[in-house]
C-alpha cells in the first residue's frame, strides 16, 4: 500500500491513503505495515521519533528531495491538496529514508542547534562587564566547542557508511582533520540538495544566485559558504568560489555514476 501525508512540525499530519483522507496525530498511528510505503514532504526534526518507530516497524518512507518542487503539482492551497500533490510527484523525485539517514539528521539538528548557541554566547560574552560573568562565559564557551566538534565527528563517520564523503573530500581536498567542519557542510548538502539539477538551479536553491528573490534555506546558504571556506582555507571567500566548489560536488557525484 502506497501512503501519503503532509507533515506537520505540531499539527495533525494530514494522511491519503487509497483516495481517502485522513488526520493522524503522529505518523506511528497510521496504520501501515512492513512492506508499505509512505510519502512525505519533509522529514521535520521534531518528528523524527516518529519515523523512527515507522522504520522499525518495517514501513518504507520516502521524502521529497526538493520541497518547492510541490507547488508545481498542487491545485489549491490547502493541507488535503499536498498530501494528494505527493501522489501526482513522479517517484523519482522522492530519496528512501533509511535507520542511518535518520540518525545523521538527527545529529545534524543537534549540531546546527549547537552552533546556534555556541554563536549567541559568544556575543553575550563580548557584551559581558564584569570578570566574572566573562568567565562564566567563557566556561559555556568552551563546553560548547567541545560538545560541537564531538557531534562533528559522529556526523563525519558515520555518513561515510552511505554517502561518498571520502570520493569528494579527496576531490575538495578537505580530508584533514582540520577540514571537520567542511566535510559536515558536505553531509548538508548531499543530504538537503538534488545534485542532478542544473548547476543554476542549485546555486538558486541554496541562495548562491544572484539576483535573488530571498527565498532559500538559510542553513544550505551557510553549509556552502562553510564548505568553500574549508575548501580555500580563508574566511572571505568570492561568490565565483561558491559556484566552483558545488560544480565540483555535482561533477564528481555525476562521474561516480558512470
Amino acid at each position: 500500500m502506497k501512503i501519503y501525508a503532509d507533515v506537520h512540525w505540531r499539527k495533525d499530519h494530514v494522511v491519503v491513503a487509497d483516495g481517502v483522507v485522513k488526520r493522524f496525530r503522529k505518523l506511528s498511528d497510521i496504520p501501515a505495515q512492513a512492506g508499505d510505503e509512505l510519502y512525505v514532504d519533509a522529514i521535520l526534526p521534531s518528528r523524527f521519533r516518529e519515523f523512527e518507530e515507522l522504520l522499525a516497524r518495517g514501513v518504507r518512507i520516502f521524502y521529497l528531495r526538493r520541497t518547492d518542487v510541490i507547488e508545481k503539482y498542487r491545485e489549491t492551497k490547502s493541507d488535503e491538496d499536498d498530501a494528494r500533490a505527493l501522489a501526482r510527484i513522479p517517484e523519482h523525485l522522492f530519496r528512501e529514508l533509511t535507520g542511518k539517514e535518520l540518525e545523521v539528521r538527527r545529529l545534524l539538528h543537534k549540531y546546527t542547534t549547537t552552533k546556534s548557541h555556541l554563536k549567541l554566547v559568544k556575543q553575550l560574552s563580548r557584551e559581558a562587564d564584569d570578570e566574572e560573568t566573562r568567565a562564566h562565559y567563557r566556561h559555556l564557551i568552551n563546553h560548547l566547542r567541545r560538545r560541537k566538534d564531538k557531534l562533528a565527528r559522529e556526523i563525519d563517520a558515520l555518513a561515510r557508511s552511505f554517502l561518498p564523503i571520502h570520493q569528494i573530500s579527496e576531490r575538495l581536498r578537505i580530508s584533514s582533520g582540520k577540514c571537520l567542519y567542511g566535510r559536515v557542510a558536505l553531509v548538508q548538502l548531499l543530504l538537503y540538495v538534488d545534485f542532478s539539477l542544473g548547476l543554476r538551479k542549485i546555486l538558486t536553491y541554496t541562495g548562491n544566485y544572484y539576483p535573488n528573490d530571498g527565498k532559500y534555506n538559510k542553513m544550505l546558504k551557510d553549509a556552502t559558504e562553510s564548505l568553500t571556506i574549508s575548501v580555500k582555507g580563508r574566511q572571505k571567500i568570492k561568490g565565483k568560489e561558491v559556484r566552483e566548489v558545488l560544480k565540483t560536488v555535482k561533477n564528481t557525484l555525476k562521474a561516480m555514476k558512470r
